[in-house]
């Protein structure tokens, strides 16, 4: 499941990448400036495809990926203790 889950955050990624570029392309249609412009965009989705491929295998190899469970606690004698 894992590898679904990186699967679909990736595509999302993707999909967010390309209409930040095709809004870029829209605002500055010169070629120096469409580059200027998608260069850091580009960049920062290879950084951030490489995160996310660290944390993929980390936690393929049940490693420390980030994964958080929110567990709710109903037991009378913790309730007890707080107040």
């Amino acid at each position: 499941m894992i590898t679904l889950y990186f699967i679909r955050a990736w595509f999302k990624a993707l999909l967010g990448v390309l209409l930040v570029i095709a809004i870029e392309y829209g605002i500055s249609r010169h070629g120096l400036w469409f580059l200027l412009l998608a260069i850091p965009t580009a960049a920062g989705f290879v950084g951030f495809t490489v995160l996310m491929y660290k944390d993929w295998k980390s936690s393929r190899a049940n490693g420390s990926g980030y994964r958080y469970d929110i567990v709710r606690d109903v037991t009378r004698s913790r309730s007890r203790d707080r107040w």
